[in-house]
């Protein structure tokens, strides 16, 4: 009796024990299928012993499919190794190897890590593909934008929140004089004239809090000491936290804007001057003419004689005007060719 009370507790531990085999085999099982990376169990020669439902839905085909083929076969397309194989260089390294492909549309990076018995000799190995597509759209986007920032003309210059100066582009070395060899490590407080740190760090407060700068007018200094007139924006880095790691300095040079509006003004000004009392003495002896009409002290003929007067007199006024305006165009450098152009028609 009491030896069969031994056998059926002996049979019903050993068949828990399969069952408990089998709930861990098909945990496993339905873990190896949930992780969205490609994995490959090979062999010592890169035949597929196991594929996870990712891997045979890169294939486009069934997982039972999959096994018995090589690597190369199922996720190549190729009747052998490629050049640079990870499986390859694991098996004369021992170690994990690995690369970036593309398959189909997509990009990855192809591990390889050994299996290896106690004894250190291989036994096979796990292939994971993980998929880089979006990373490498963005290092491609970074390295377009790296591109575009070293070649512009403009002065794109970055930092830390706390004024150190981080990047420096060609554009910053041309309008300053300085190289980025002098400028990474240093302060932004190197660029502004000593009456200006104030409001430096005022807009770097501003920034870290949040803010954006619009573009406005500000003084640099160059490398000789000569200040700069420039258009400035500034604006936050954001991390990918969304906290502020940086700030962006944009400068254009405007000097040159400056200076030619700045001679534009003294022109009309001058013009001006020229042309006020001229005209205000025509316009009063029209005046006269038009009363001593009107009250019968002069004829018409004494009225078209002083009128050929006034018209001689409004030749001349206009001759020193286009005398003016050709000085001008010629002798001040900064003014627009456009308006050179217009000031040299003299019609």
């Amino acid at each position: 009796m009491s030896d069969t009370i031994n056998r059926e507790e002996q049979e019903s531990g050993s068949d828990g024990r399969m069952d408990a085999y089998r709930a861990t085999a098909k945990n496993w099982e339905q873990t190896f299928d949930a992780i969205v990376d490609p994995i490959y169990i090979l062999d010592t020669s890169g035949e597929i012993l196991r594929a996870n439902q990712a891997a045979a839905d890169l294939a486009g085909m069934e997982p039972g499919s999959v096994r018995g083929r090589h690597c190369y076969q199922v996720v190549h397309g190729a009747g052998t190794f490629s050049e640079g194989c990870p499986f390859v260089r694991m098996r004369a390294s021992m170690q994990r190897e690995s690369y970036q492909v593309r398959i189909q549309d997509r990009w990855f990076i192809a591990s390889v890590d050994p299996i290896l018995d106690d004894q250190k000799r291989l036994l096979g190995a796990v292939h994971i593909l993980t998929d880089i597509t979006d990373l490498k759209k963005g290092q491609e986007a970074e390295a377009r934008l790296a591109a575009i920032v070293s070649s512009s003309e403009s002065a794109v210059v970055g930092s830390t929140p706390d004024g150190t100066i981080t990047s420096w582009n060609a554009g910053a070395g041309m309008l300053t004089g300085y190289t980025g060899e002098e400028m990474i490590g240093s302060s932004l407080e190197r660029l502004v004239r000593p009456e200006d740190r104030e409001g430096l760090s005022a807009t770097l407060a501003a920034i870290t809090r949040g803010y954006r700068l619009h573009p406005t007018e500000q003084v640099v200094l160059r490398k000789d000491g000569s200040p700069m007139e420039v258009s400035l924006s500034v604006s936050p880095i954001l991390g990918q936290a969304g906290a502020i790691t940086g700030v962006s300095w944009i400068c254009r040079d405007i000097s040159g804007q400056r200076k030619a509006e700045r001679a534009l003004v003294a022109y009309l000004t001058e013009a001006a001057l020229r042309l006020r009392n001229p005209v205000a003495i025509i316009r009063d002896h029209l005046a006269q003419v038009i009363a001593l009409v009107e009250e019968g002290e002069m004829t018409p003929e004494q009225a078209l004689m002083l009128l050929r007067v006034q018209v001689s007199n409004a030749t001349q006024v206009l001759a020193n005007i286009d005398d003016l305006n050709r000085m001008i165009a010629e002798g001040a450098d900064d003014i627009p060719d456009a308006y050179r152009q217009f000031l040299m028609r003299g019609d």
